[in-house]
């Protein structure tokens, strides 16, 4: 499934920050792009750790009305993520 995420480049600390705004205090980072996606997978089965299912996605146009996005001049993108993981839980 592809959840619409926020891209945020980090000033400070060098790298790159995801936020999924269909998942509430969801955010992972990477020192590049490739790994902060990377890192989505791990950070979205963590997040839904104890759920049952996984919430719907937004429209990506949705994503940018989001105070983040325009805080800080986010880019908005589909990240895949697996959720098999929830089907193999209730096995």
């Amino acid at each position: 499934m592809y959840y619409p995420a926020i891209l945020i480049e980090d000033a400070i600390m060098g790298g790159v920050i995801v936020i999924l705004p269909d998942m509430p205090g969801l955010v992972t980072t990477g020192d590049t792009m490739d790994i902060a996606l990377d890192n989505v997978q791990d950070a979205v089965e963590h997040y839904l750790r104890d759920a049952e299912t996984a919430p719907h996605p937004s429209d990506l146009d949705e994503v940018k009305q989001n105070e983040a996005f325009q805080k800080y001049n986010g880019v908005p993108a589909l990240v895949h993520v697996d959720l098999g993981f929830l089907e193999e839980r209730k096995r």
